[in-house]
């Protein structure tokens, strides 16, 4: 697989060193650990270095233990706790903020 490009300011072009994949969550106890390890199984093995960044938006179930056990087992998953639910796109710019990736950013839904 060739390297991913990447546009810079200068208008050339620069390899992609990074990725980071921003998940805001909010009270996913059922579901998020099947989310994150198909998540995982998808891009392993993938260039270029790909992170996943969990950002809990204050959840109030069982969601941040969760979390915190994936981030501990999962090399590519980091674990970003908010204090209190503040909202998704609150979530998804804490989660930018904190990335590996950087200045970077596509938001999909």
């Amino acid at each position: 697989m060739g390297d991913a490009i990447n546009e810079s300011p200068s208008g050339g072009t620069d390899p992609i060193r990074s990725v980071s994949i921003v998940l805001p969550i909010f009270n996913e106890e059922e579901c998020i650990e099947e989310v994150v390890r198909e998540i995982v199984a998808a891009v392993d093995g993938l260039e270029p270095e790909l992170e996943i960044l969990m950002v809990d938006d204050g959840s109030e179930d069982a969601t941040r233990e969760i979390l915190t056990r994936l981030d501990r087992e999962l090399a590519m998953a980091r674990y970003l706790p908010l204090p209190r639910n503040m909202g998704q796109s609150a979530a998804m710019l804490a989660g930018m903020r904190f990335s590996k990736a950087g200045r970077d950013c596509y938001h999909g839904r």
